[in-house]
């Protein structure tokens, strides 16, 4: 279900910790139900009625929809009796990020799938006990917040042409080479660094 919900996480409305709650709170109220669509490895039509009834991510639903019914052939692929099948994506999360890639027929950069792989890593983490770094050639998810930093840091402005897209990325992969850190990780930092700047102010 992360997975799945962070493929259909963007452009949504307000912030990223309201949805968050919202999300949160729907599958608290409605954990058994839930339990039993995932189960049968069909929960496209609440997720949909989900998102045309949220308060926070309703935009383009019916867009979302076909991701969630592209996205149902991984749940095709879930082996329920392998109790290390989350265990081994988490083990090979560049493996996940393809095999994602794959069934989504978007680049393995693209800014949901990476950060799809982001949350993964911290459900994985917690469920696990155990941390295990990112691969170092999962690219960052450029967003907003980036593109401010790297405005900010560079006293350059730039635009979202594929181009500018592409110069974000290398600024922030050579940085995360740089001191050594995998760009997810990086993106963490920033993040933190990002609020104590922009927003706590």
């Amino acid at each position: 279900m992360i997975l799945q919900n962070s493929l259909i996480s963007y452009q949504i409305a307000w912030s990223w910790e309201n949805w968050r709650e919202e999300f949160s709170q729907k599958i608290i109220k409605n954990r058994k139900v839930i339990s039993r669509s995932l189960i049968n490895k069909n929960n496209i039509d609440r997720r949909y009625d989900f998102l045309t009834s949220s308060k926070y991510n309703k935009r383009i639903y019916n867009i979302k929809k076909s991701r969630l019914i592209r996205f149902n052939k991984f749940l095709g692929n879930i082996d329920r009796e392998n109790k290390t099948f989350f265990l081994n994506h988490y083990q090979n999360m560049e493996w996940l990020l393809q095999n994602i890639s794959q069934i989504m027929n978007r680049p393995a950069n693209s800014k949901t799938l990476t950060f799809a792989i982001k949350m993964f890593w911290y459900w994985s983490r917690i469920v696990f006990s155990k941390t295990i770094y990112y691969p170092h050639n999962i690219a960052i998810p450029i967003d907003s917040r980036l593109k401010k930093i790297y405005e900010t840091s560079t006293n350059k402005k730039i635009s979202n042409k594929t181009k500018d897209k592409k110069t974000l990325e290398s600024f922030f992969n050579n940085l995360s080479q740089k001191h050594k850190i995998p760009p997810l990780h990086l993106d963490s930092i920033l993040r933190i660094d990002y609020r104590k700047k922009y927003i706590s102010k």
